[in-house]
């Protein structure tokens, strides 16, 4: 099993995003290495749900080229590149989440 390659992971995006509109995506944070480089994975995650996991490792579940949170404006650039608008690349980042949280979690109540 190997990582998907940043254009694999930009087609199911659009995949994705044509399915249920840019007003449904967002981009999670369990895709990006953590701040102990995979430590996490390999003691939680890949020891304790096998199930889920389905044999992947920190190595193969992240997407090349985007692997830090400091990836962030370059995988924003590629979706301007492939012609997401300001507005759906802002949902897509982080807005739908803040939005969905904000629902969920009752935010500045």
């Amino acid at each position: 099993m190997k990582s998907a390659s940043g254009i694999e992971w930009l087609e199911w995006l659009r995949y994705v995003v044509n399915l249920v509109g840019p007003n449904h995506v967002a981009i999670g944070t369990d895709i990006l290495i953590d701040a102990t480089d995979g430590v996490w994975w390999r003691a939680v995650t890949g020891r304790l749900y096998r199930e889920v996991s389905q044999g992947m490792t920190n190595e193969t579940h992240n997407i090349d080229g985007f692997m830090r949170q400091t990836d962030f404006p370059s995988v924003a650039a590629s979706m301007v590149k492939r012609g997401y608008d300001e507005g759906a690349i802002g949902k897509i980042t982080g807005g739908n989440l803040a939005r969905v949280d904000a629902q969920v979690w009752g935010a500045g109540q």
